[in-house]
């Protein structure tokens, strides 16, 4: 395991990313995009950075579900099911089997070299495939990453659909 992944895995076993699971707003509001640009049974979902799986709680049963996260003990906790797979690696070391209808970056550009994953993981999609992300932007977060990680995704992919959702946090 990387030292990375040690760090990630410290910090689930720590509880500090337990608030994530109160984040039904957010999760509600990208399965909302999702299933209005595909349908779900035909829906190849690659969750990139997935933690403990809580996307796929929202989303309607996809065809297939690929859920990656560099934490294991993140992965442990994700929910089993039909079609559900998980993967325990780094964005950048994934290598996939299959092409996707659908990728979601949920909160996870900003902790990789996004430059770089967000050309890569382009090349994953099906033909007419979306690409979904969803980047904090507020106090506390490093000035400029929301609009450079946005500026990537310009860059490497057609922007049909820009959505802010703002939820209130505390």
């Amino acid at each position: 395991m990387t030292a990375k992944g040690q760090q990630w895995d410290e910090e689930y076993r720590n509880g500090q990313w337990q608030s994530i699971a109160g984040e039904g707003v957010r999760y509600a509001g990208i399965a909302r995009l999702l299933t209005a640009a595909h349908s779900s049974e035909r829906m190849q979902l690659l969750d990139a950075g997935c933690g403990p799986g809580y996307l796929i709680q929202y989303v309607p049963q996809p065809a297939t579900y690929t859920g990656l996260d560099i934490s294991g003990i993140a992965l442990a906790e994700a929910p089993p099911g039909e079609n559900l797979r998980y993967i325990h690696t780094s964005l950048e070391d994934f290598v996939p089997d299959r092409s996707f209808s659908a990728i979601v970056f949920n909160e996870v550009l900003y902790y990789c070299e996004f430059d770089a994953i967000i050309p890569r993981y382009a090349g994953y999609l099906e033909p007419h495939g979306i690409v979904l992300s969803s980047v904090y932007s507020g106090p506390g977060q490093l000035p400029g990453v929301a609009t450079a990680v946005s500026d990537s995704l310009d860059q490497h992919c057609t922007v049909l659909h820009r959505e802010q959702i703002s939820v209130a946090i505390g």
